[in-house]
């Protein structure tokens, strides 16, 4: 064993096995009274406890014991300390025992408690064996600390791969993990509870605010989790302050972009590398993207800041370059190259290539790893929002084989033979599943022009982002429970529908079998958990339909009391081997957008909707809209074609009498079935509600210059509504918008109505009715003092 140690001690010192006994002999003199001068391993046992890595058998008189077995747990001490002894150029002993290690155990018959149990963790972070790899006689999962070693070159391995290899992950694992990548790529954009995609490295030394647990130890648990739920990819964008700061002035996370070094940017550097290493540790393979806005802007203005990119690309290559887990790194997101030799193709073409070369110059084996990644952006055409169906949603697949195209051209030119990019790149967020799969296959098959287009190839297309939204809480979950959904449908994405969590996993089941029926075989979910708190809180503030965009992506809820969403279990099924298959049933939310309207004023009918081809409702309607864009769109109460958006809306029909009213919506897949149907319930009343009038901050005592607050409900939502105030000896005094006097009057709400009374109302006691512009009666009279 000792000339196995110390072989491999001075091969990663001076590149040679035995220069130890020239450059550092060891003494003479025999430190054991059990191995002289004449033992065939002499130096080798001397060099041992010269440089601390054993202290012998016996302390009195001190003896070494050669021919003892030599048994797990000694070997994990042996590796430990001359890992130490390596890492710190060391020629004596250098606290060789003083070294970090995880505090939750590895391995089953390893707990905290266990004599050796920081030496064996160790060597389990350096990669020498693996809680997901069987060691030599024992079981997966387990490290068999008195168990021995019976094979020579298994021991040899061990020792090589513990001070030599600079990857520090053994023969075994290298073989599993690096030799060998996998096809299938089981992956998710990953971020613990509470710290959404770009927070995580900036917040990983510090406490959870509702946990109390050091975020870098909340992934730990979560890595450990997704490997033995089937995954075996983590997907993670690089994101520079530049890009932050444009979505939000005040975020203070991201790296520092160039011209500065990543690196200055506080601890975020240092996390990155805990981060990877931790997924090396659990098995994981890692894929990250750079999110440069400094990148995408230089580009966008034309300008080449190819050198500088790449420069600063390559310092995170550089720091990461002894993880053998990393299968790919992205180029910039949301950079796509033009299909010509314009300076926006050139940019891209020189920044491609000399990240080539920095990847391949720091990885070990540029046949499998160093692969880039570069965009090809799949969208939908739009004009007028709502878009004729026809077979399939207008997705444009040929503009992107025309890009795919180009990538070669350019690629070509910079490295002197026919050359497509590494991976693909693809965000896929689109409603039908059967017009998914018929847009992929299109995509994937031989262009019409060969000249001008390009079928990429499916094994090299990775969908590093697809996912829909589910902010539409289920039915019976309490208005309170916002994190559960805010039953907000949209934001203004044309292509995701946002759902209920039972919808989303109907819909991730639809899609997954798109992807597998097209052969795509690397994929990613958008994300692990809802982030709903962190966008509701300092510093973004979301509410509304922000905040039903960002806040409801997950396969698990945020809090971890109410456990996974059914997407979960479709994924996770998907990624443990079993098969999906998907009806393309209709899946639906259908909902007014508010509880109580008046007689005249029509109800505002809103539903978001998948795998959908048409759509009917109950009322006569003048029009459906688009939710976005507020655009008309086809007219009667049947829709043979579709907005090309997960959302749209219609007005019912005025009712004319007080009561209840049902509303039914029926969507019917490809081909007339099957068929869903869903209802709605309003209440109409004969004049709006008014609960309470006080100032602007709640109070009952209004003055004369105050901001008067409405509360109520069945107001007009889209303005018209009017306030009159009437008392006996004074002209009644009426307030609106647009009365002339050009004071605020907002109205923006079913249940609230704000004016600025300046000074318009003399004191003492007034009545106040409240009309919302329909052919109902007003409110009142309602009883307002002004002071």
């Amino acid at each position: 064993m000792a000339a196995f140690i110390i072989r491999a001690w001075s091969r990663r010192r001076w590149n040679d096995s035995e220069a130890f006994q020239t450059y550092a002999p060891p003494s003479q003199t025999p430190w054991f009274t059990d191995v002289d001068t004449g033992h065939q391993f002499f130096p080798y046992i001397q060099k041992m406890w010269e440089l601390g890595i054993t202290s012998g058998c016996i302390a009195t008189p001190r003896k070494y014991c050669p021919d003892l077995t030599i048994e797990n747990y000694q070997i994990a001490v042996f590796i430990a300390r001359a890992r130490k002894v390596t890492d710190n150029n060391c020629l004596a002993p250098c606290s060789n025992d003083d070294f970090e290690f995880p505090e939750s155990p590895y391995f089953s018959d390893v707990p905290s408690t266990h004599g050796y149990f920081r030496w064996i963790q160790r060597i389990a972070v350096l990669g020498v064996v693996s809680p997901f790899v069987a060691t030599p006689g024992c079981s997966v999962g387990y490290f068999c600390p008195s168990g021995v070693f019976t094979r020579r070159g298994e021991m040899a391995k061990e020792v090589m791969d513990g001070i030599v290899t600079w990857s520090y992950w053994n023969a075994r694992i290298l073989v599993e993990m690096h030799l060998n990548p996998p096809t299938q790529w089981k992956g998710i954009n990953y971020s613990p509870r509470l710290h959404t995609y770009f927070r995580m490295l900036y917040d990983w030394y510090t406490n959870d605010s509702v946990t109390n647990q050091p975020v870098h130890q909340m992934v730990d648990a979560d890595l450990t989790m997704l490997k033995q739920s089937g995954f075996n990819l983590l997907h993670l964008y690089l994101w520079d302050t530049t890009l932050l700061k444009e979505l939000r002035p005040d975020e203070s996370a991201g790296f520092c972009p160039y011209p500065d070094s990543p690196s200055s940017c506080g601890s975020q550097w240092t996390a990155l590398a805990d981060f990877v290493q931790k997924a090396e540790t659990k098995g994981l393979y890692v894929t990250l993207t750079f999110a440069s806005g400094r990148f995408k802007n230089d580009f966008n203005a034309g300008v080449n800041s190819a050198t500088q990119f790449a420069s600063w690309a390559n310092e995170f290559m550089y720091h990461l370059r002894e993880r053998k887990n990393i299968l790919m790194w992205g180029f910039p997101w949301s950079v796509v190259p033009p299909p010509d030799m314009s300076a926006k193709a050139i940019a891209w073409r020189d920044a491609y290539r000399l990240m080539d070369q920095n990847s391949r110059a720091v990885s070990p084996n540029p046949r499998i790893m160093g692969l880039i990644g570069t965009y090809l952006e799949m969208v939908l055409v739009f004009g007028n929002p709502m878009i004729s169906r026809g077979s399939q949603y207008v997705w444009q697949w040929q503009t992107a084989q025309t890009t795919a195209k180009g990538m070669r051209n350019l690629l070509t030119s910079a490295f002197g033979y026919t050359k497509d990019p590494d991976i693909y790149l693809m965000h896929v967020y689109h409603p039908n599943s059967f017009d998914l799969s018929a847009s992929l296959n299109s995509l994937l098959s031989p262009p019409q022009n060969p000249a001008t287009a390009l079928n990429p190839d499916r094994d090299k297309i990775f969908v590093s982002e697809f996912a829909t939204g589910s902010p539409v809480k289920e039915p019976g979950v309490p208005a309170q429970e916002a994190v559960k959904g805010n039953d907000v449908q949209i934001y203004g994405d044309e292509n995701t529908p946002v759902l209920t969590p039972s919808g989303q996993g109907q819909w991730l089941t639809c899609a997954l079998a798109a992807f597998a029926n097209a052969g795509i075989q690397k994929l990613a979910y958008w994300a692990l958990y809802d982030p709903y708190t962190m966008w509701s809180g300092f510093p973004w503030f979301q509410t509304g339909q922000d905040l039903a965009w960002n806040g409801y992506w997950g396969l698990k809820y945020e809090r971890e009391a109410d456990g996974n969403k059914p997407a979960w279990t479709a994924l996770t099924n998907f990624y443990q081997g079993g098969s999906t298959s998907c009806t393309s049933t209709p899946i639906t939310t259908f909902k007014t957008d508010n509880t109580h309207y008046t007689t005249g004023q029509p109800a505002r009918l809103v539903w978001t909707a998948a795998n959908t081809a048409i759509w009917q409702i109950s009322s006569s309607l003048p029009a459906s809209y688009d939710c976005r864009d507020q655009s008309s769109g086809m007219s009667g109460p049947q829709f043979a074609s579709v907005p090309a958006g997960s959302c749209a809306f219609a007005f019912s029909d005025p009712p004319s009498t007080p009561g209840t009213q049902t509303h039914t919506f029926t969507a019917r897949a490809a081909g007339g079935a099957p068929s869903t149907t869903a209802t709605a319930q309003s209440t109409t009343l004969s004049a709006p509600l008014v609960f309470a009038v006080t100032d602007s901050d709640g109070s009952p005592l209004i003055s004369r210059f105050d901001t008067i607050k409405i509360t109520g409900n069945a107001f007009a939502r889209w303005g018209g509504n009017s306030l009159r105030f009437v008392r006996s000896g004074f002209t009644d005094v009426w307030i609106y918008a647009f009365d002339g006097s050009g004071l605020p009057f907002n109205e923006k709400s079913y249940t609230q109505i704000s004016a600025e009374l300046g000074g318009r109302l003399a004191a003492g006691p007034w009545q106040l009715y409240v009309y919302n512009g329909y052919p109902s009666s007003p409110a009142g009279p309602i009883s307002v003092t002004i002071d």
